[in-house]
């Protein structure tokens, strides 16, 4: 993934957007809520927009794949 990461140590092993430890549930349920990318980049200024997009695209690609039986 390009955008997303998940290690053991970091975020108890949740997905962050890659090197971070912002992980990408707070994000997505931050959009939920209507907040602005644009407001989140202000308070993460060290996470373009162009990574939020892109990990929030992945996020949302995980679920659009079949389940593995």
């Amino acid at each position: 993934m390009k955008y997303l990461e998940s290690k053991p140590g970091v975020a108890s092993g949740h997905p962050v957007i890659k090197g971070t430890r912002l992980r990408i549930a707070h994000i997505l349920k931050m959009r939920l809520e209507g907040v602005p990318l644009e407001e989140m980049h202000e308070w993460y200024p060290w996470v373009s927009l162009a990574q939020f997009r892109g990990a929030i695209d992945e996020a949302v690609q995980q679920f659009d794949r079949p389940a593995h039986v």
